[in-house]
């Protein structure tokens, strides 16, 4: 195999696997919401859900809307927030929370979700704004569930993860005749490599 062609090779997959730990335009998470007012003593009940509506990691910037309904409510809550993507959790964030999980604190669990089952690492949350457990794994935003008591308000938060999806990866793509000189460009394709 001509040198040119194993290098172009060797640096399109180096360049696919960063651009795929990164989180991605279009990660979405839907969650089942359960909120009890302590001081009410009241019980409301929906889904919330975040989207990454726009990144940019060059600029380091994001964006995300996010969606609260509440069950009786006539319409839906719209919020956005912008941010710098660095900020965000990477897949690799969340396999090395994954991976040291039992050595850091954290207890190994298999949460069935209705996205399906997935290996979390559950850990102990307790800081002057909350008090709970936090279920972390392999999912937009890490995330799957969380059960929390926020102090400045007195209610009691619970999370219980619906369903995600991944939004749409960079991917290189090339053709033959470019590979043989060495060329190739990134696409925006779902999956990791298209061959022309």
């Amino acid at each position: 195999m001509n040198l040119k062609i194993l290098l172009a090779l060797i640096f399109a997959l180096l360049l696919s696997t960063a651009v795929q730990a990164f989180p991605a335009q279009g990660d979405d998470v839907k969650f089942n919401l359960v909120e009890t007012s302590v001081v009410l003593g009241k019980v409301y009940s929906g889904t919330y859900e975040e989207q990454i509506t726009a990144l940019d990691v060059t600029q380091d910037s994001f964006s995300l809307l996010n969606t609260l309904s509440i069950d009786g409510m006539l319409k839906a809550a719209h919020s956005t927030e912008t941010g710098k993507a660095s900020t965000l959790v990477t897949k690799a964030k969340i396999e090395d929370i994954l991976q040291n999980c039992v050595s850091d604190g954290g207890k190994l669990e298999t949460l069935q979700t209705g996205a399906g089952p997935i290996e979390t690492c559950a850990e102990t949350v307790s800081n002057v704004h909350e008090i709970g457990t936090v279920w972390l794994g392999l999912v937009p935003f890490g995330t799957v569930q969380s059960d929390l008591f926020l102090r400045d308000s007195n209610i009691s938060l619970q999370l219980y993860l619906q369903s995600y999806h991944n939004g749409v990866q960079a991917s290189i793509s090339w053709s033959a005749r470019n590979l043989k000189r060495g060329k190739f460009f990134l696409t925006k394709e779902i999956l990791p490599f298209t061959f022309l």
